[in-house]
């Protein structure tokens, strides 16, 4: 059998590409990171949504615009849970319309709200809302006494 050919090697750098590169954006311009942009946009107006259901008057109406004392509540967002499994149905003019969101669905509008807000506060003063991180210690006795309760 005779062997393979190599690959050829590509020449690389940026004076072989057959042009002058293009130059890179800040928000990042891949079909990929538009479409993130996109469901960012659609988490955002599905956020709206439940706060429109809600009636909730220290939540506000518009999702960028809840206080930082509400968003970051258990209740803001268990509420937001019950609302994306059990109350929200998707617009009859969009595909699967009139249906509730999908379990894998309605857990990354979640966890992409969820993302949106820990963005939004990230630098925030406020003690009662900031995020404590647990010693490693601690985290690793909590992981074993998951994994004895596991057996």
């Amino acid at each position: 059998m005779p062997p393979k050919p190599s690959p050829k090697k590509r020449p690389r750098g940026p004076e072989t590409s057959g042009g002058t590169p293009e130059p890179m954006t800040a928000g990042g311009d891949s079909r990929a990171w538009r479409g993130w942009s996109g469901s960012k946009a659609n988490h955002v107006r599905i956020g709206t949504s439940f706060l429109e259901y809600s009636q909730n008057d220290k939540w506000v109406l518009v999702w960028t615009e809840v206080p930082e004392k509400e968003m970051c509540c258990e209740n803001f967002f268990g509420s937001l849970a019950i609302f994306l499994s059990e109350i929200y149905v998707i617009d009859e003019k969009d595909r699967n319309g009139g249906q509730r969101l999908h379990s894998k669905t309605a857990v990354g509008v979640w966890s992409g709200l969820i993302d949106q807000a820990k963005h939004r506060f990230c630098k925030s003063t406020n003690a009662t809302t900031q995020a404590r991180l647990a010693p490693a210690r601690a985290h690793a006795a909590f992981a074993s006494r998951q994994h004895a309760h596991a057996r």
